[in-house]
C-alpha cells in the first residue's frame, strides 16, 4: 500500500483450502498468517479471462503468474504479465516491487525504463532531441 497499490493473491483452491494453508506454518508446508486477501477462484473464471489456465487435460490448476493493472483513475489496463509455467518455480517479489516503481515512474516522468532499472536510477527519454 505504500506504493499506491493493492495486492491479491487468487487460487483455484478452495477457501477451506486457503484456511488450511493459512493455519500451517510455513515450516510445515503452510504460508502461515499473510496480510493480504487470498480469493478463491474455483470456478476457474479468473484464471480462464486472464488465459492462465493449464493446457494439460484433467489439470484444474493455473499458471504461476503476476499481474499489474493500472488503478482505475488510470483506465484499469493490464500493464504487465509474466507467467511462470513450472509450478516448481515462484517469481520474485523484489522483481514485482521493482516493476512496479518502474511503471509509476513511466507514468510521471513519460520516460523508458531499461531492464534491471531501479528506483533513483537514471531512466531513459524517449524523445532524441531531449535526451541530448
Amino acid at each position: 500500500r505504500d506504493l499506491g497499490c493493492e495486492v491479491l493473491a487468487i487460487s483455484t483452491d478452495s477457501v477451506y483450502a486457503h484456511l488450511h494453508w493459512t493455519r500451517t506454518l510455513r515450516s510445515e508446508g503452510g504460508i502461515g498468517s499473510v496480510e493480504i486477501p487470498i480469493v478463491s477462484d474455483v470456478t476457474h473464471k479468473i484464471s480462464k479471462d486472464f488465459g492462465i489456465q493449464t493446457a494439460d487435460e484433467g489439470d484444474t490448476s493455473s499458471l504461476r503468474t503476476l499481474v499489474i493493472v493500472s488503478p482505475d483513475n488510470q483506465g484499469g489496463r493490464i500493464r504487465h504479465v509474466s507467467v511462470v509455467s513450472d509450478q516448481a518455480v515462484e517469481q520474485s517479489v523484489d522483481e514485482a516491487l521493482r516493476l512496479i516503481h518502474a511503471l509509476q515512474h513511466v507514468e510521471k516522468h513519460h520516460e523508458q525504463c531499461p531492464v534491471d532499472w531501479m528506483p533513483g536510477e537514471e531512466a531513459v527519454v524517449p524523445d532524441p532531441q531531449q535526451s541530448q
